[in-house]
């Protein structure tokens, strides 16, 4: 008999396959389309204290997808060469179902061959999307639980929500077999958090193998459409760009408190390919959790949170300001912008407030460079994964998420003008 898990399960994939019959409606319009079932199997990575005692026996899972082929009408897929967009949904148990339970991911992602020949193609699947886990914090720790210590991993001290940030990078292959059948498998990357909107929230790892199969309705009209590839001129002008973002974040799990968060970035960027552009950017940064005040009851302030890493003796609005620059390399997929931006703080008052026990003690004094421990401070560093989507040639929306190296700060929402 199935669990409920397992009828949830097959409902949700039944609702998917619903949609199967509908798709090839579309291809009197050279709508070009491939399915994939791969099974998964692999490891969370322990990649904190946290996760030490959470992992146990390996992570399994499957993941169903679908492929739409270009078909001439945009001319960026063949810049990639000939690269498609996709859609997945997968299931993975995390081998811990007591504590870590279950979870689902659904992303969309691009699918890019790096290697094309008859007998195979490599490629390499990046996607963005959501990830829903059944375990989190809340439903595991008992009522009035005042610590993360977890030596006997009872308690999920991984995942503060339900509802997250999934990011899906796949090293995958494919070989065809018979008539539009195939065989397909590779290497992936998953990760699943929250951008510290609800805490706690060290997130998910996992590394895992696939193997599955592949069909391709079309396969014997594909290659007999006429696919047109001129290339259009490449546009080598400069760009401008100014990006308002915002949100929410919790600062510890005890406090039950959400605080604002904000950015604006003035970049400005110079194509170097048609694929890729090359950007310079200033940026200042909005993060009311260091308007949290934690310092002791000697200080004459009560405390607001007992959250020990920036020692706040009071409530200031510059300490809740950063301003830096950052390089932003950043590829392009039609009206698509993807980027890593890597930046250095040059306003930044919270590197004298931590380590916590060092500010306590008046002890740090430090300049824009220094040697740091991330787990006790942010640093000087900092990093922006990013979104861009061009509504029209001069406005779009943006999504970024913002890390001090592997510690996630904030998830911000945006918009931007381009000149």
């Amino acid at each position: 008999m199935y669990n409920k898990k397992s009828y949830w399960l097959f409902k949700t994939i039944g609702l998917l396959l619903l949609f199967v019959p509908v798709i090839p409606l579309r291809a009197q319009y050279h709508a070009m389309y491939q399915f994939r079932a791969e099974y998964m199997y692999g490891m969370l990575l322990k990649h904190d204290q946290h996760m030490e005692a959470l992992v146990d026996k390996p992570a399994m899972g499957a993941e169903l997808s679908v492929d739409f082929l270009p078909n001439g009408k945009q001319q960026w897929p063949f810049l990639w060469n000939g690269a498609s967009v996709g859609a997945a949904l997968a299931y993975v148990n995390l081998g811990n179902p007591n504590v870590l339970g279950h979870a689902i991911a659904l992303y969309p992602y691009v699918n890019i061959p790096i290697l094309r020949l008859s007998w195979l193609c490599v490629s390499v699947k990046p996607g963005v999307g959501l990830g829903f886990v059944t375990k989190t914090f809340g439903n595991t720790a008992p009522p009035g639980t005042t610590s993360l210590a977890n030596p006997d991993g009872t308690i999920n001290t991984a995942v503060g929500s339900v509802v997250n940030a999934c990011l899906r990078g796949t090293l995958a292959f494919e070989v065809p077999v018979y008539k539009g059948f195939g065989i397909t498998g590779g290497i992936g990357y998953l990760h699943l958090s929250n951008g510290s909107i609800k805490t706690p929230n060290s997130g998910l790892n996992m590394l895992s193998a696939q193997l599955g199969c592949v069909y391709f309705p079309q396969y014997d009209i594909y290659n007999r459409i006429y696919v047109p590839r001129v290339r259009q001129p490449m546009d080598k002008r400069f760009s401008y760009e100014l990006t308002l973002s915002g949100g929410v974040r919790e600062l510890y799990y005890q406090d039950n408190r959400m605080y604002g968060i904000a950015s604006a970035a003035f970049s400005v960027h110079y194509p170097l390919a048609r694929i890729f552009r090359l950007g310079i950017g200033a940026d200042a940064f909005y993060d009311g959790v260091f308007g949290a005040v934690n310092a002791d009851y000697a200080t004459g302030n009560e405390p607001v949170t007992n959250y020990a890493r920036t020692y706040i003796t009071s409530s200031e609005l510059k300490n809740q300001f950063r301003v830096g620059v950052s390089l932003q390399p950043e590829l392009i997929f039609g009206r698509l912008i993807a980027g890593v931006h890597l930046g250095v703080y040059l306003y930044d008052p919270i590197k004298n407030l931590e380590p916590f026990a060092d500010a306590k003690n008046g002890t740090v004094k430090k300049g824009i460079f220094y040697k740091y421990d991330i787990n006790k401070e942010d640093g000087w560093f900092y990093t922006r994964l990013g979104l861009k989507y061009l509504i029209t040639d001069y406005f779009y929306v943006a999504v970024g998420l913002k890390t001090h190296l592997q510690k996630a700060e904030f998830i911000e929402w945006g918009v931007g003008v381009r000149l």
